[in-house]
This record gives structure tokens, C-alpha cells and sequence, in this order.
């Protein structure tokens, strides 16, 4: 795996530490747009459909934390990914990368991840999904004042609810009773030993 921080030979993107507001969301497309070359991924079965460069289960989790531009959670909340990134974890990720978090706020330890902010300044966090949810828990509340720190973009954990990824999920969830019905097992089953509920 290689690590192409620090050139400058690329058109367009300049490796620099961008200053918070408006130039912060420009370096982060910016660092978005290096970050795609690589394509990395998890996964509970250790294979994918989709084209990657490499593969892997959590076994190799720090390795990829360490070598990671821009780290976006998307697993499913459960006994096994609940805390599993914590102090540790961000310690081993790139002083200037970028952590998002589409899934559930559980799964990144809050303390750890505002202290980790306030400590690597560009160090960024793009936080879609919170530890206390209107759906969820009947209200919002944050236990650290996140949205006051210049590294941080937050946003309402709704951003699956369209778009075109609506038609994506219903297509999904359709060929999933239609296996059930057929007698075929679902896709991406959770089992019992790992469901939160």
C-alpha cells in the first residue's frame, strides 16, 4: 500500500493545512478526491461484490487505521461494533485524517473521539450519526460540544432517507423477501449472537 501525502504534483490538489469554515470543506473534498485512488474495505465475510484494492474482516482493523486518509463507518450497530473505535484506535489513524460516521454514534467512543479533536487539530470528523437520537431516543442531546470545534461537520443522521439511494434500498430490501419467499437465506443477515435488540 502506498502513501502519496505530501506531493504536490497532483493537479488541483494542494497538501497543505486547510483553516477552518469554508476552506475546511474545500480541503476536505480535496482530500476526498487523493483519498479515492485507494479503495480499502471491511467487511464481516472478508469478500465483496464490489471491486476493491484489498479486503478484509476487523482482524486487520488497526493496520488500516494506520494507513487511512479518510475512514467512513458504515457498519451496522452491534454487540460486536459497538466502542470499536475508542482512544486507541484514533491514535493509530494519520495526524490529518478524516473520520466520518454514517452508521450509529455508538460505535466511536464520544469522549475519546471530542478529546482526539480537540488534541489533533487537523484531525477532522465528519459526524452524520449521534450517540443520542430524536429516533432512536426520543430526543438529541450531544455529551460534548462537537459543532464548536473548527475540525468538525455535522450533520442530522438523515442522509438515507432519499435520494437516489432510495430506490437502491428498496430494490434491496424487495430481492431480500423475494429470497425469503423463494426459501434462500437473506443477504446480510446480523445473527443472534451479535443483535443490539
Amino acid at each position: 500500500m502506498q502513501d502519496n501525502r505530501g506531493r504536490d504534483d497532483e493537479p488541483g490538489i494542494r497538501h497543505t493545512n486547510y483553516p477552518h469554515g469554508v476552506r475546511q470543506a474545500t480541503g476536505v473534498r480535496q482530500r476526498f478526491a487523493r483519498a479515492r485512488r485507494f479503495h480499502h474495505c471491511f467487511h464481516r465475510r472478508g469478500a465483496s461484490d464490489e471491486p476493491t484494492d484489498s479486503i478484509a474482516t476487523t482482524e486487520l482493523l488497526d493496520e488500516m487505521l494506520r494507513v487511512a486518509d479518510v475512514l467512513v463507518i458504515s457498519v451496522a450497530l452491534t454487540t460486536a461494533t459497538e466502542g470499536l473505535i475508542g482512544a486507541r484506535e484514533l491514535g493509530l489513524m494519520k495526524e490529518n485524517a478524516i473520520l466520518i460516521n454514517v452508521a450509529r454514534g455508538e460505535i466511536i467512543d464520544e469522549g475519546a473521539l471530542y478529546t482526539h479533536l480537540v488534541s489533533h487539530p487537523h484531525f477532522f470528523a465528519g459526524i452524520d450519526a449521534w450517540w443520542v437520537e430524536p429516533v432512536r431516543h426520543g430526543h438529541f442531546a450531544m455529551g460534548h460540544p462537537f459543532l464548536d470545534l473548527p475540525n468538525v461537520i455535522g450533520s442530522p443522521h438523515n442522509s438515507a432517507g432519499g435520494g437516489a439511494w432510495r430506490d437502491e434500498y428498496l430494490r434491496r430490501a424487495v430481492q431480500n423477501c423475494r429470497r425469503a419467499i423463494l426459501g434462500e437465506a437473506p443477504w446480510n443477515l446480523i445473527g443472534p449472537d451479535e443483535r443490539m435488540l
